[in-house]
């Protein structure tokens, strides 16, 4: 499974049992693939602020994928126009020919 979180507002913390334990903030993206196993949490630890993101699971095309974890700011890979602002979260690794990290280097 490849997840993919985008953070709208708040702060999410992620930990997982290949050694990832962090906090990401408002226009963090975050990718994660469990691949041949990994087990996970996400929690919002701040009680006074609320938390919305938009989750994204999509079933990679090969299984037993090494389990990988992930991290951008959204902003730098938005392409403005006027008042909108358009993001890429997704794309097929595969069409690109590109890891996900090179996809977070790609703008």
């Amino acid at each position: 499974m490849e997840i993919v979180t985008y953070i709208v507002e708040g702060s999410l913390t992620h930990q997982d049992s290949i050694g990832t334990s962090e906090t990401l903030g408002r226009g963090a993206v975050q990718f994660m693939t469990s691949g041949s196993g990994v087990r996970h949490s996400e929690h919002n630890l701040d009680k006074s602020n609320p938390l919305r993101f938009i989750q994204i699971w999509l079933n990679p095309n090969r299984s037993g994928l090494k389990p990988n974890y992930g991290w951008g700011l959204a902003n730098i890979y938005m392409h403005a126009t006027s008042s909108t602002a358009f993001l890429t979260l997704v794309c097929w690794v595969e069409c690109h020919r590109m890891t996900w990290q090179e996809l977070f280097a790609w703008s």
